[in-house]
């Protein structure tokens, strides 16, 4: 999986967080290439993940929560619109912004928000994998521990949380573990963020194969799935 690209595109909001990051300050044109450069990624067997949305603000993430204050027209016509070029082009997954959008959700980092996770399934009815930030970050981190965060990102709807460290990660594996022994956090949630992910996994395993082996591969995916399926519930319990 590369971490990559960035679909937003440059603007006075994000500039001094982006930078060289951003394609362009069009947002057609920063979609279109960034859409190209994902294809080329997962063309070669690599799942590329489109970022970050809806957008940034200002504030750099690694020291605080930044804010975007836009109105419901600019979120449409330049925000969503990025991440529907992402849609369209196939993207394996896409990246959440530690960021507050209170036009989305005036009380919760997108992250960590049901509404705005929403708008990225329901409205962009997007189906690959959805994947938050380092929950490290102090934009997440200032108000809460990373086990808490991800207790919060997976029932928002987030399928891969990304922990920078050793400590924080053991922290956020003993949170989750805890979650599914009490019933705060439903099997079932888990095995759908799972099943999202070996997808793509089988996917660009197939995909990339030349057509003999190809057909080889398709062969075998009955066993190939009923193997995955033994090592998931093997993880999470039946």
């Amino acid at each position: 999986m590369n971490l990559a690209p960035v679909f937003e595109a440059l603007d006075g909001h994000n500039n001094a967080f982006l930078g060289t990051r951003a394609w362009s300050d069009d947002t057609g044109t920063a979609a279109a290439l960034a859409a190209a450069f994902a294809g080329s990624c997962q063309a070669a067997g690599v799942a590329a993940v489109a970022k970050h949305f809806p957008g940034n603000a200002a504030l750099d993430p690694h020291y605080g929560l930044p804010v975007l204050d836009i109105g419901l027209e600019e979120l449409e016509s330049r925000y969503l619109q990025a991440f529907a070029a992402a849609v369209e082009a196939d993207i394996a997954a896409v990246m959440l912004s530690h960021v507050l959008v209170p036009v989305i959700d005036p009380d919760l980092p997108v992250t960590l928000s049901l509404p705005a996770i929403g708008l990225l399934r329901d409205r962009l009815g997007f189906k690959g994998i959805i994947m938050s930030d380092d929950l490290a970050m102090k934009a997440i981190s200032g108000d809460m521990t990373p086990g808490a965060a991800a207790l919060l990102a997976l029932h928002a709807g987030v399928d891969l949380v990304m922990v920078s460290g050793t400590r924080q990660a053991i922290q956020v594996r003993d949170a989750i573990v805890g979650a599914l022994e009490t019933g705060q956090l439903k099997r079932a949630t888990l095995t759908g963020s799972a099943a999202r992910i070996m997808a793509w996994k089988l996917r660009l395993a197939l995909d990339r194969d030349e057509p003999d082996e190809r057909e080889a591969r398709r062969a075998n995916l009955a066993t190939l799935v009923r193997t995955n399926r033994i090592a998931l519930e093997s993880i999470l319990g039946r």
